[in-house]
């Protein structure tokens, strides 16, 4: 059945009184940094184009996925943490939109200088997943999943919005169920084998879109939103966490993807739950990046052994920034231990830097302590014996809700330096700090 997405291209070309479709944008005034609000500035030159109504901005255009052994390292060690609590980690990352937009969209889009590759970016974007898939880690190539038909990338992402559709949402979800079944059929007994289905007189979203939210901003014009289709499962009536005993458990921690508006807009844990007939509990925050959500129910203690089944960890291609540095901020929370033995500590004072140094044993964790969780950024400084020097980057977004934010910061240094390590050094806002914050190693 074909998608059900009500795109306003017409609406688009008449608020821009555009007379040739081929060249019209939706807003001229995006084509410069200089002509865009402050707020949007480093969103600019935005590729747009009134005829086929797609607005992409220019953070979404990265190109190149592939990671290194760290980080493959990383994840296999992460993957194993979880095993340890009886739990299968499940990796989720949106494939990055320009790519399925596709390269006439790009094309055609003005500004027309771009030097973006979408097939490029598709497959650097698989390179990765293939990458990730050699590690313990559970991952689907959801670029596959877009590119599947030409109904599907064109009912995938919003057109005017950064997220993927309920029908995307639902694909997404699907593809990960079939990768379980595949590699652990005695997990889900229903796994890869529930599609859900689009009804003609089915229910439906709209989507007022952030993109038009600037367009607005910017040109004082009001794009009409996009409804999408709700793809519904057989077993809908038992879709979320209920009373049942007997069905498995997931937890979902994600990113606005998977709760946009402070809820699950696009129907990511209903489509879990149809997916693999199971209960689901969403933990997901809007805007907490990579590793907000999960890093979070992490350090609070809710994924304990037998708990859950499988947790799944979703979050943009956007996020997947220099994932040394979140991969190690996630590592170390699951691997705290708040009896570890102390080697060194040593308090936050209002320099705005610390430096730790001549270790008898090399550090594998670094904690640090900040009593009023306010601290969403800070800087770790790692040396080598041999004079190298790596910076790992610390980020918790504000829009962690207050009651979910730790005050311990875990970091492990697993593998780095071959263990070879000199000195350790935080940077960090003296404002952001209180008394009795400090940093502590741990062995």
């Amino acid at each position: 059945m074909k998608t059900i997405i009500k795109t306003t291209a017409l609406a688009l070309i008449c608020a821009c009184g555009a007379t040739s479709l081929a060249a019209a944008p939706v807003c001229s005034q995006f084509a410069s940094p200089d002509t865009m609000p402050k707020k949007y500035r480093k969103l600019a030159p935005v590729i747009n184009n009134a005829a086929d109504g797609w607005i992409i901005t220019q953070d979404q255009l990265l190109q190149t996925f592939e990671v290194n052994d760290t980080v493959t390292y990383l994840i296999d060690e992460i993957t194993a943490e979880f095993q340890k609590r009886d739990i299968l980690l499940a990796l989720l990352v949106a494939p990055p939109r320009p790519a399925i937009a596709g390269q006439d969209v790009l094309d055609n889009g003005q500004p027309v200088t771009n030097d973006y590759n979408a097939e490029q970016a598709a497959t650097s974007y698989s390179n990765m997943v293939a990458q990730l898939q050699t590690t313990a880690v559970v991952i689907p190539d959801l670029a596959k999943v877009a590119l599947s038909t030409a109904d599907m990338r064109d009912a995938y992402y919003f057109k005017r919005d950064t997220h993927w559709t309920p029908l995307g949402a639902a694909r997404s979800i699907e593809a990960l169920s079939l990768t379980v079944a595949n590699k652990h059929p005695a997990l889900f007994a229903t796994a890869g084998q529930a599609q859900a289905q689009l009804l003609a007189d089915g229910p439906s979203l709209v989507e007022r879109g952030s993109l038009s939210d600037m367009t607005k901003a910017t040109c004082e014009i009001q794009l009409a939103p996009e409804e999408a289709a709700i793809p519904l499962y057989e077993n809908a009536s038992n879709d979320l966490l209920g009373d049942s005993d007997d069905k498995p458990r997931i937890a979902l921690a994600g990113s606005s993807f998977s709760n946009r508006y402070k809820k699950d807009f696009y129907r990511v844990a209903d489509a879990l739950a149809g997916a693999f007939d199971a209960e689901v509990q969403n933990f997901s925050v809007s805007g907490g990046g990579s590793i907000g959500a999960i890093e979070s129910i992490v350090l609070d203690g809710t994924l304990k052994a037998g708990d859950y089944d499988m947790v799944v960890w979703e979050m943009p291609y956007t996020d997947w920034k220099n994932p040394e540095s979140f991969l190690r901020q996630l590592l170390g929370a699951l691997r705290f231990d708040s009896q570890s033995p102390t080697a060194q500590s040593k308090s936050l004072d209002q320099s705005g830097k610390v430096t730790l140094e001549g270790f008898d044993a090399a550090p594998n964790m670094v904690l640090i302590h900040t009593p009023n969780g306010q601290a969403q950024r800070m800087k770790l400084d790692v040396k080598s014996l041999s004079g190298e020097k790596e910076t790992i980057n610390l980020v918790r977004k504000s829009h962690i809700p207050a009651d979910r934010r730790a005050d311990i910061w875990a970091i492990s240094l697993a593998g780095k330096f071959d263990n070879k390590i000199a000195s350790v050094a935080l940077r960090y806002d003296p404002e952001e700090t209180v008394e009795g914050a400090n940093i502590m190693l741990s062995n």
